[in-house]
Protein backbone atom coordinates (compact mmCIF):
# COMPACT_ATOMS: atom_id res chain seq x y z
CA UNK A 1 0.00 0.00 0.00
CA UNK A 2 2.94 2.43 0.26
CA UNK A 3 3.72 1.88 -3.13
CA UNK A 4 0.72 2.73 -4.38
CA UNK A 5 0.25 5.67 -2.35
CA UNK A 6 4.28 7.35 -3.79
CA UNK A 7 2.98 6.09 -7.21
CA UNK A 8 -0.18 8.02 -6.47
CA UNK A 9 1.47 11.30 -5.42
CA UNK A 10 4.08 11.16 -9.24
CA UNK A 11 0.85 10.79 -10.29
CA UNK A 12 -0.89 14.01 -9.61
CA UNK A 13 2.94 15.86 -9.62
CA UNK A 14 4.21 14.87 -12.79
CA UNK A 15 1.65 16.91 -14.96
CA UNK A 16 2.92 19.80 -12.73
CA UNK A 17 6.13 19.59 -13.56
CA UNK A 18 5.74 18.78 -17.18
CA UNK A 19 4.04 21.85 -17.58
CA UNK A 20 6.34 24.15 -15.42
CA UNK A 21 9.42 22.38 -17.47
CA UNK A 22 7.30 23.59 -20.75
CA UNK A 23 6.77 26.98 -19.28
CA UNK A 24 10.49 27.50 -18.88
CA UNK A 25 11.45 26.09 -22.04
CA UNK A 26 9.26 28.39 -23.92
CA UNK A 27 10.04 31.43 -22.13
CA UNK A 28 14.20 30.60 -22.44
CA UNK A 29 13.03 30.20 -25.97
CA UNK A 30 11.50 33.06 -26.45
CA UNK A 31 14.34 34.59 -24.52
CA UNK A 32 16.82 33.55 -27.09
CA UNK A 33 14.79 34.05 -30.39
CA UNK A 34 16.82 35.40 -33.48
CA UNK A 35 15.67 38.32 -34.86
CA UNK A 36 16.68 40.63 -37.60
CA UNK A 37 19.19 43.23 -35.86
CA UNK A 38 17.61 46.02 -38.26
CA UNK A 39 14.85 46.01 -40.76
CA UNK A 40 14.79 48.01 -44.25
CA UNK A 41 11.02 49.63 -43.02
CA UNK A 42 13.06 51.66 -40.83
CA UNK A 43 14.98 53.52 -43.14
CA UNK A 44 18.67 52.81 -41.17
CA UNK A 45 21.17 54.98 -42.08
CA UNK A 46 24.94 55.23 -41.10
CA UNK A 47 25.45 58.39 -38.73
CA UNK A 48 29.66 57.21 -38.04
CA UNK A 49 32.58 54.75 -37.97
CA UNK A 50 34.98 54.41 -35.36
CA UNK A 51 37.72 52.66 -36.11
CA UNK A 52 40.30 51.76 -32.98
CA UNK A 53 43.77 49.51 -33.75
CA UNK A 54 46.40 48.53 -31.74
CA UNK A 55 49.45 47.30 -32.97
CA UNK A 56 53.29 47.36 -31.60
CA UNK A 57 51.54 48.91 -28.57
CA UNK A 58 50.26 52.37 -30.59
CA UNK A 59 46.81 52.75 -30.99
CA UNK A 60 45.03 54.52 -33.94
CA UNK A 61 42.09 55.99 -34.17
CA UNK A 62 39.81 56.81 -36.97
CA UNK A 63 36.64 58.46 -37.18
CA UNK A 64 34.42 58.77 -40.38
CA UNK A 65 31.48 60.89 -40.11
CA UNK A 66 28.09 60.78 -41.86
CA UNK A 67 29.13 63.43 -44.74
CA UNK A 68 32.59 61.37 -45.10
CA UNK A 69 30.66 58.07 -45.49
CA UNK A 70 29.95 57.56 -49.10
CA UNK A 71 26.44 56.26 -50.58
CA UNK A 72 27.82 53.23 -51.97
CA UNK A 73 29.61 52.18 -48.53
CA UNK A 74 26.97 53.35 -46.52
CA UNK A 75 24.24 50.88 -48.81
CA UNK A 76 26.68 48.12 -48.28
CA UNK A 77 27.13 48.78 -44.29
CA UNK A 78 23.06 49.05 -44.43
CA UNK A 79 22.95 45.79 -46.55
CA UNK A 80 25.26 43.82 -43.69
CA UNK A 81 22.68 44.83 -41.01
CA UNK A 82 19.96 43.77 -43.13
CA UNK A 83 20.95 40.24 -43.35
CA UNK A 84 22.40 40.05 -39.59
CA UNK A 85 20.21 38.35 -36.98
CA UNK A 86 20.83 39.35 -33.00
CA UNK A 87 18.91 37.65 -29.75
CA UNK A 88 19.60 38.76 -26.54
CA UNK A 89 22.44 38.02 -24.38
CA UNK A 90 22.56 35.89 -21.42
CA UNK A 91 25.44 37.91 -20.30
CA UNK A 92 26.11 42.00 -20.43
CA UNK A 93 29.74 42.85 -21.60
CA UNK A 94 32.35 43.71 -20.04
CA UNK A 95 32.12 47.70 -18.72
CA UNK A 96 35.79 47.80 -19.84
CA UNK A 97 38.06 46.44 -22.04
CA UNK A 98 41.81 46.94 -22.38
CA UNK A 99 42.59 47.19 -26.12
CA UNK A 100 44.86 44.38 -27.05
CA UNK A 101 47.54 44.53 -29.50
CA UNK A 102 46.83 43.10 -32.55
CA UNK A 103 42.84 43.75 -32.16
CA UNK A 104 40.62 45.83 -34.50
CA UNK A 105 37.26 47.57 -32.89
CA UNK A 106 34.86 49.00 -34.59
CA UNK A 107 31.90 50.57 -33.71
CA UNK A 108 28.96 52.22 -36.41
CA UNK A 109 26.64 54.52 -35.28
CA UNK A 110 23.11 53.48 -37.26
CA UNK A 111 20.55 55.94 -37.15
CA UNK A 112 16.08 55.12 -38.07
CA UNK A 113 14.33 57.01 -39.26
CA UNK A 114 11.77 58.14 -36.62
CA UNK A 115 15.10 58.02 -34.16
CA UNK A 116 15.53 61.55 -32.44
CA UNK A 117 19.09 60.02 -31.45
CA UNK A 118 21.12 57.19 -32.73
CA UNK A 119 18.93 54.06 -32.53
CA UNK A 120 21.66 51.57 -32.70
CA UNK A 121 26.19 51.12 -31.94
CA UNK A 122 27.10 48.04 -33.69
CA UNK A 123 30.35 46.64 -31.61
CA UNK A 124 32.69 44.57 -33.90
CA UNK A 125 36.18 43.22 -32.62
CA UNK A 126 38.62 40.49 -33.51
CA UNK A 127 38.11 39.58 -30.13
CA UNK A 128 34.41 37.43 -29.88
CA UNK A 129 33.63 39.36 -26.12
CA UNK A 130 33.08 42.67 -27.65
CA UNK A 131 30.61 42.11 -30.22
CA UNK A 132 27.17 43.44 -29.85
CA UNK A 133 24.75 45.49 -31.34
CA UNK A 134 23.58 48.18 -28.55
CA UNK A 135 20.16 49.80 -28.40
CA UNK A 136 20.93 52.01 -25.53
CA UNK A 137 22.20 50.41 -22.49
CA UNK A 138 20.70 46.87 -23.55
CA UNK A 139 23.42 44.78 -25.86
CA UNK A 140 22.42 42.09 -27.94
CA UNK A 141 24.45 39.27 -28.93
CA UNK A 142 25.28 39.03 -32.83
CA UNK A 143 24.43 36.21 -34.88
CA UNK A 144 27.29 34.67 -36.98
CA UNK A 145 29.40 38.11 -35.54
CA UNK A 146 32.63 36.67 -36.88
CA UNK A 147 31.29 37.01 -40.44
CA UNK A 148 29.89 40.37 -39.84
CA UNK A 149 33.38 41.43 -38.48
CA UNK A 150 34.80 39.63 -41.95
CA UNK A 151 32.33 41.47 -44.04
CA UNK A 152 32.07 44.93 -42.46
CA UNK A 153 36.28 45.15 -42.05
CA UNK A 154 36.66 44.12 -45.65
CA UNK A 155 34.72 46.97 -46.94
CA UNK A 156 36.33 49.28 -44.35
CA UNK A 157 39.55 47.93 -45.52
CA UNK A 158 40.19 50.07 -48.40
CA UNK A 159 39.55 53.24 -46.93
CA UNK A 160 41.53 52.58 -43.44
CA UNK A 161 43.50 49.52 -43.27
Amino acid sequence: MHKHSRCKKVGIYFPIIVFVIFIITVTVAMFFKHRPMIRSMNYPHIHFIEIMIKEDGEISRFYITENEISDELADNLISVFLNTDIRRSLFPPPQTYEILDGTTYITVGVGLENAKTLAMYVNLCSSSQYNSAQFGDTHYYIVDYQKVYNDIYCLLSDRVF
